[in-house]
């Protein structure tokens, strides 16, 4: 089943980290200009998937995300870094500008995923391209 994609509106209209939590569980948020959820809103065991952060301007989810996530991937690393979430969260300092792991490796050689992980995926290229990924890194994650 295909998450449902909220709009940064949808998400902000939610107060409380127990609405947002039943809210984004299994959501994709995309096309924010600002994080539309606190890092820690977000429970141990957590998929997190930003798609719209394809711009330098847009920025869904919050620098301090990525460093609690045990596992970030990124779709295209350079441009991940230069207008993606991931590319936030290192300016900011939550991440090293090589934390993260690309998609493909993933999908090739899926990783252990310790019980209460959270994993973020950062993916800004295409829209039918990222629903797919989000939901295939979500499927490796979660074996």
């Amino acid at each position: 089943m295909t998450p449902p994609v909220l709009s940064a509106d949808e998400i902000t209209r939610v107060t409380t980290p127990e609405l947002v939590f039943a809210t984004v569980r299994d959501a994709l948020i995309a096309h924010a200009t600002s994080p539309v959820l606190h890092a820690d809103h977000v429970r141990r065991g957590a998929q997190v998937t930003g798609i719209g952060g394809d711009m330098p301007h847009k920025n869904e989810l919050p620098p301090a995300l990525f460093a609690r996530a045990a596992l970030i991937a990124t779709d295209d690393h350079q441009q991940c870094l230069e207008h993606g979430d991931f590319g936030h969260a290192v300016r900011a300092g939550s991440t090293t500008d090589s934390g993260d792991t690309p998609v493909g490796r993933l999908l090739e050689r899926p990783v252990e995923r310790p019980d209460g992980a959270i994993t973020v995926a950062d993916l800004t290229g295409v829209g039918a391209l990222d629903a797919a990924l989000a939901s295939a890194v979500l499927r490796e994650l979660t074996r």
